[in-house]
């Protein structure tokens, strides 16, 4: 057997926030995401309602939050959790799906 047919990890694509804007409650928001990724497609096939801001890495997707350019940022749960350690009033807002890779 393969080693990448023994091994999984499981990537859960995250909402980044820096504070719940009100207009998520009406579905119009901004996302950002890192432009070419699984988050990306995610939320072009899944988020009708958000307007996607695809960036060229994740790092400026989350400047953009900082900034108020965005109203979240999607993207791998543990790169995110990173974020959320690493900066002052960023917080995980919720999940939406589960990808395998081997």
């Amino acid at each position: 057997m393969k080693l990448s047919q023994i091994m999984t990890a499981v990537f859960v694509a995250t909402l980044l926030v820096a504070a719940i804007p009100a207009s998520a409650a009406t579905g119009n928001y901004t996302l950002g995401v890192q432009s070419g990724t699984t988050s990306d497609t995610y939320a072009a096939e899944n988020l009708p309602n958000a307007n996607v801001m695809g960036y060229d890495s994740i790092d400026l997707a989350i400047a953009a939050l900082e900034q108020g350019d965005v109203d979240f940022v999607l993207g791998d749960l543990p790169t995110l959790k990173f974020y959320q350690t690493d900066t002052n009033g960023l917080t995980i807002a919720g999940s939406f799906s589960e990808e395998d890779f081997g």
